[in-house]
Order: C-alpha cells, then structure tokens, then sequence
C-alpha cells in the first residue's frame, strides 16, 4: 500500500511516526496492494488526496480545507476517523469516530508505560510553525525546563516522552503520544495557528476537554506573525469549541478556500505580512528580552502543575478496537493475496 501523510521537509514527528509505525504494526498490510493508498496519523483528510483509489482511512482527521473530491465514494473505504468532529464535518456515522491511531505506540512493547519513579524532567514540546519565529529553546533555558524541537526524529521524540514526568505541549501530538505513554500533559498554544478543531476532534474522542494555555510570544517577530495570521488564512482558532460551532469554523474555511479569489487573497496577505515584518518586527526587536523572560515565567509556572490524562479504559478501549481493525485489514488483503 502506499502511505499518504503530510511530509515536511524540515520533518516533524507526529507526522513521521506515519513512516515506521504501521510497518511495525502491520507489515504485511502494507506489502499487499500496491494500487492502494492508506491515510493513517494526521490532519490529512482534504484536496490533497488526489489521484485515482482506492482510499483506506485509518484514523485520520480533517482540519485544513475541503474534504476530497469524492470523499466516501466507492473509492473510499473509512475504517475509522480522529474523532467525533471529523466525523460530523464528514457526515458519517458517530460510531466511525475513534481517536489518533498514534495512541497505537503503546502496543509496541518497546514503549509500555514506564513506572513513574522512573520519570524525569520538563520537556516543552511546540508546533513546528512556532519555529519560524519563536526562540523557544531559548525560553526553555530561561524557565529551566527541556526544549524538544518537533523536527527532532520521531522515534526518539517517543522516547524522551515516554520518560518525561511532564509534557507541555503546543504540537498535538506530544500530547496524544504523552497520554499514550500515561505521561501526564497540559496544552498550551503559542499562536492562533494552533487548530482548535484537530485538538478539540482528539480531546473529545478521549474525554477529555481542550483548554489551552495561551503563551506569549517569545519574540517581537513572533508576536507580529501571530497577530497577522488572518492575512494568508492560517488562524485556526475557534472561539465556540462545541461541535456545531467546529463544523460552523470548518466550512467557512472549506468554502473560502474553494473560491476563485482565494489564493489572490492569500498571496496578497502574505506579501503584505512580509513588508509589517520587515518593518514593525525589527524595529520592535528591542523588546525581545523582556519577552523572552515573560514566556519563560509561564512555562516555569506550569513546570509546577500536575498535568492531566485521560481515563486509562478510554485509552485501553480506542487501542483494543484500532488493534482489531487493523487485524482485519490484514486478514482481507492476505484473503486477496491468496486469491491472486
């Protein structure tokens, strides 16, 4: 099968767990049927998914545009998707909604929980985009906590998580993997790029509820990208978190994105960002210590709070069912195999 999944090029580790997980997981599964294409791990349901089927969802989420065109055609087989606003904006059946498939780290036996005497440090983990103009290692030095950059590889992100006493966590999927490996969390946001939808979509298949603690920027030239994400359409922050209210937020971005005026608008926001960066995000840049030891004073807080997890049966319950899922994919495209 052929894997679909957003690869960036500077990588980044919720999304390449995609790489070697499902091969750990279900090798033969992915040997069969070459002309197959399998969306696991992401915010990867939209335009994106092009080219001829068939499709087999496993778990993914909508999040960034318009559903695919054909979506739930005879092409596409949904198995499972993220959660329960996926599968509403999607208009599939309640039951079709699990959780994150990256929760499946857990059944390899090389990351069971570890005991918690076993636990050390802090570990700040931010989305990828904070990287753009944040200095967050930086912060992190400040508040005395560890800076694990998102681009780190992923298996290794894994690792440190899983032995971590506390993840905070502005990337989802530190999260998902921390709550996987029952290390406790807190969600923060360092931008209004952060999609509420996607994190509310995964904390509600795990019921849990998604209040982030929003940071301040890091940097004076963060501070002005954060505050002109609406130019160029990436602000997805949703102010009504209930799930009419997503599916409200998700089809007026899916509209707009599907608009003729749509990627001159884009264009035009992002020059127009380039040119308040050039002036306002340097000239200010003076302000950047004062920053730098305002953001660290809030993470050093929340180094001190104890972090939540979910209900360990709710994790035990979506892993028991993606497990046999997964099984039963096998067992059909070893059926076809055999057939051949």
């Amino acid at each position: 099968m052929k894997l679909f999944y957003s690869k960036q090029k500077a990588g980044n580790f919720g999304d390449d767990l995609n790489a070697w997980l499902w091969a750990r997981l279900a090798p033969d599964l992915l040997d069969s049927a070459p002309d197959v294409s399998f969306s696991g791990i992401g915010t990867v349901i939209g335009p994106r998914m092009t080219g001829p089927g068939p499709w087999i969802v496993f778990g993914s989420g909508v999040g960034y545009g318009p559903p695919p065109r054909g979506f739930g055609g005879e092409d596409w087989r949904v198995v499972c998707v993220r959660g329960p606003v996926t599968a509403r904006v999607l208009r599939l059946k309640p039951e079709l909604a699990c959780t994150d498939p990256a929760i499946l780290l857990s059944a390899l036996p090389e990351f069971a929980p570890v005991a918690d005497g076993e636990r050390h440090g802090v570990v700040f983990v931010p989305h990828h985009s904070a990287l753009e103009r944040g200095a967050w290692a930086a912060v992190c030095e400040r508040a005395g906590i560890e800076y694990l950059s998102p681009q780190t590889d992923s298996v290794e992100v894994v690792k440190r998580l899983r032995t971590a006493r506390l993840v905070i966590a502005d990337a989802m999927h530190a999260a998902i993997i921390a709550d996987a490996m029952r290390t406790p969390w807190i969600a923060v946001r360092t931008s209004r790029e952060i999609s509420t939808l996607k994190w509310c979509d995964w904390t509600l298949s795990m019921g849990l509820r998604y209040a982030p603690v929003e940071l301040p920027a890091s940097t004076a030239r963060e501070a002005v990208r954060s505050n002109a994400l609406h130019l160029w359409g990436r602000d997805y922050a949703c102010h009504d978190a209930s799930l009419g209210g997503l599916e409200w937020h998700f089809w007026r971005d899916a509209w707009r994105k599907t608009r003729w005026w749509w990627s001159l608008r884009r264009r035009l926001g992002k020059n127009l960002y380039k040119v308040i960066d050039a002036i306002e995000g340097r000239w200010r840049k003076g302000e950047d210590e004062g920053r730098l030891d305002a953001a660290a004073k809030v993470l050093a807080d929340l180094a001190r709070r104890p972090g939540t997890l979910s209900d360990a049966s709710v994790g035990a319950r979506h892993t028991a069912r993606l497990l046999r899922e997964l099984r039963a994919l096998e067992a059909q495209y070893a059926d076809v195999r055999a057939r051949a």
